[in-house]
């Protein structure tokens, strides 16, 4: 049975692209390409094992994407939050790149709960590349069943409750350009907002979302990390099956932006590895805040705190926390504030500064012994509490090793280069081997490239 393909926003398009996708199933997986058009979807579809979904969209860089344009894809399923009604169901080995998705029913001034818009079904393997969530309630879901080896590159939205839950990860999850805004739903040229309802979306997310959700993970590598306008930028918690190092993540974070956030980084916990955080600018109410169940420990390089509310880190947990070339700057100049406040655990600070803090540091008596090296000078430290736990060193000698940046942004093509095809493997295999197979692979190659590209199969 046919199906028409309308591409209009209005017609539904769910059989064309599931047919055609179960098709590149069964041909033992592919790509299946979806020009430009918006694309109205009723039900969930299932993204086979081998195969991806791509459409032809503006490339996603910092900040060009809120005007969703390209392959725009109109969901209408999920409302309610049915597990199998995940927008889109990733197999193992599965990919969607170049959308922007969008949910035509949400509210904005009545914001209801939808399901996961990706989630991955198969253990391991998935690809989400260059892919806008322009408005949706939850992003992606990877867990609570064991997964591993994903690559998320360049992931744009508007996060109305949670953007990225990643669980019983056993390897190596790879995350890079994640940025989640409200502006991605309200600059989207999809609707008309009023001023008045651009600040709800941002009062909701505010006191709603979450940008990432880490659990129990075994090395996560995030880089280019930027939220804006949510409760918390990320979290760290324990797994809800406690499992492996007691459920917990561990893992580095580089180049992360957490503004206008009431938690820019809260961690619950991590396990026994620890966290790192290197080159950040967090500006929140509480930048970091570390509850009682953190009781290893976290790393902070090169990082600026921006306190809107009373704290730049706060701890209650037992763990240990390394400062190193970081900097604190209040702006609530309207009540007492602290820098770094700890009612346990230890911390330690080097090369160093704080500016504007009614305390630099306060340490309850249930806090262990600290220390600080070059942390403001001996006679702007100000401290509060038990100071007899607190070591103060000064030594303009004592420098910290810098580090190399990487530019780690990726080029992108949308559409394929072209049409163009070599099959191989018809004379590969005629018996006419006298000059092997490299001579006739490589003039393939170098006539596809002649001819504009190409795949040689």
């Amino acid at each position: 049975m046919l199906h028409t393909l309308y591409g209009d926003g209005v017609h539904d398009d769910y059989w064309p692209f599931q047919l055609a996708l179960d098709l590149a199933e069964i041909k033992g997986g592919g790509t299946i390409f979806v020009p430009v058009g918006t694309y109205k979807i009723s039900r969930a579809l299932r993204i086979p094992k081998g195969v991806t979904l791509k459409g032809d969209s503006p490339i996603i860089t910092d900040g060009n994407a809120k005007n969703a344009q390209g392959t725009v894809l109109y969901a209408y399923s999920g409302r309610g939050l049915q597990d199998d009604e995940n927008f889109l169901q990733m197999e193992i080995g599965a990919g969607v790149q170049n959308l922007s998705i969008y949910y035509p029913k949400q509210d904005p001034n009545n914001i209801v709960p939808y399901s996961y818009t990706i989630k991955q079904k198969g253990h391991y393997g998935i690809s989400v590349n260059n892919v806008n969530l322009v408005n949706s309630y939850n992003g992606i879901a990877m867990g609570h069943d064991q997964n591993a080896l994903q690559n998320i590159v360049n992931l744009t939205g508007c996060i109305l409750n949670n953007g990225i839950l990643l669980d019983q990860n056993v390897d190596l999850c790879r995350m890079e350009n994640i940025h989640f805004s409200t502006e991605y739903w309200t600059e989207s040229g999809l609707v008309n907002f009023s001023n008045s309802t651009k600040e709800n979306i941002k009062n909701y997310t505010r006191n709603n979302a979450v940008g990432l959700k880490l659990q129990h993970i075994d090395w996560v590598y995030l880089n280019d990390v930027y939220v804006d306008d949510m409760n918390i930028g990320i979290r760290f918690m324990q797994s809800e099956k406690g499992e492996g190092y007691n459920g917990g993540p561990n893992g580095h974070v580089y180049n992360f932006n957490l503004v206008n956030c009431v938690y820019g980084v809260r961690v619950d916990y991590v396990n026994a590895i620890g966290m790192m955080f290197t080159k950040g600018y967090v500006k929140a109410q509480t930048p970091f805040g570390f509850d009682a169940g953190f009781a290893n420990s976290a790393t902070i390089n090169s990082t600026t705190f921006v306190t809107t509310g009373n704290y730049g880190l706060q701890s209650a947990g037992n763990g240990d926390i390394t400062l190193d070339q970081c900097t604190f700057i209040n702006e609530n100049t309207s009540s007492t504030s602290t820098a770094i406040s700890l009612t346990n655990g230890s911390f330690s600070a080097t090369n160093s500064t704080s500016k504007n803090y009614t305390y630099d540091v306060s340490l309850s008596n249930s806090a262990r012994a600290s220390k600080v090296i070059n942390f403001n000078t001996s006679s702007t430290l100000k401290k509060q509490g038990n100071v007899s736990l607190l070591s103060a060193v000064w030594n303009e000698d004592y420098t910290t090793p810098g580090y190399i940046e990487k530019d780690y942004n990726q080029q992108l093509i949308t559409r394929p280069s072209s049409t163009n095809f070599i099959d191989i493997t018809t004379y590969i295999y005629s018996g006419d081997t006298s000059n092997g197979v490299a001579g006739k692979l490589q003039s393939a190659i170098d006539t596809l490239h002649a001819n504009g590209g190409g795949i040689v199969y």
